[in-house]
């Protein structure tokens, strides 16, 4: 995250469209619908990612213009460029961090 917040490239992308994410065995549910967002890097390239987090109260309606940022070496790392996107990735990995130790 840090090398995105300092290095990163931004850019627009847009929702593109909607795929289904099954919940882990540890949740009672069928999993949630999670948006693909696709934008177009420095060289010209068609790049589409799904966010690393997803999940209730972070969903982006299909058609719908969003922020990118993007390492340029690697323009698969991108993340949605929105304060709510980006604490909830922080929690994520700090989540994950925790219940690795």
């Amino acid at each position: 995250m840090r090398e995105l917040r300092r290095h990163g490239v931004r850019t627009s992308g847009i929702v593109v469209g909607q795929v289904h994410v099954k919940s882990d065995a540890s949740s009672n549910g069928d999993g949630h619908w999670a948006p693909v967002v696709a934008f177009t890097d420095m060289r010209g390239q068609q790049v589409e990612f799904k966010p690393r987090v997803t999940g209730t109260g972070l969903g982006l309606p299909t058609g719908q213009p969003v922020p990118v940022v993007y390492l340029p070496d690697k323009p698969k790392s991108a993340c949605v460029d929105t304060q709510r996107q980006m604490v909830a990735s922080v929690r994520f990995w700090l989540t994950v961090r925790v219940f690795e130790a």
